[in-house]
């Protein structure tokens, strides 16, 4: 997992559960999906699903790809801090 230092802490200022850090640290080194992260944090899928929207509105998480109903999530590594909530990185539509 390559999670830069300034990445970590402009995490450890934000609002987040226990549970949110743990989904954010889990997809930075491979991509899941809701069940998966489910089973290995031993959380039921809709308390997962509930975090893993949050996380996606604040730009830490991204959807890499969808097969049927599953959605497979990342962490954004290129997230940036600016106190917004729901930033968006605009580079992404240049």
């Amino acid at each position: 997992m390559k999670v830069s230092t300034s990445y970590l802490n402009d995490l450890a200022i934000l609002d987040l559960t226990g549970n949110e850090y743990r989904i954010v640290l889990m997809l930075a080194d491979q991509e899941m999906y809701l069940t998966e992260i489910a089973t290995l944090l031993g959380v039921e899928k809709a308390n997962i699903s509930r975090n893993v929207n949050k996380l996606i509105s604040l730009n830490l998480l991204k959807v890499t790809r969808t097969v049927g109903a599953a959605r497979y999530l990342k962490t954004n590594l290129s997230w940036k801090n600016s106190g917004v909530l729901g930033q968006i990185d605009i580079q992404q539509f240049l």
